[in-house]
């Protein structure tokens, strides 16, 4: 996997909430006090804008409850390399 591609992912997410601390692939929503279901929706949101709307459709994503299934999933997708 692109480490540009997973670089950007990890700026969004941490952008999503409002980079109160810098965000790892080993986070999950268990770790991440910001991350509830408004939270997940603000990065799914986030991700949906940097990644031109490409992530809207993607299966998954909705219950995804990490970074690395995010990352992951966009892989799977080829919206990320």
């Amino acid at each position: 996997m692109g480490s540009e591609g997973k670089e950007k992912v990890l700026r969004t997410i941490s952008a999503a909430f409002e980079n109160k601390r810098p965000i790892s692939a080993d986070d999950t929503m268990d770790t991440v006090e910001e991350w509830d279901s408004l939270g997940h929706l603000s990065v799914l949101t986030e991700l949906d804008k940097a990644f031109g709307g490409k992530v809207a459709g993607i299966d998954g994503m909705s219950q995804a409850r990490s970074v690395r299934e995010i990352i992951s999933l966009l892989a799977e997708a080829k919206v990320i390399d």
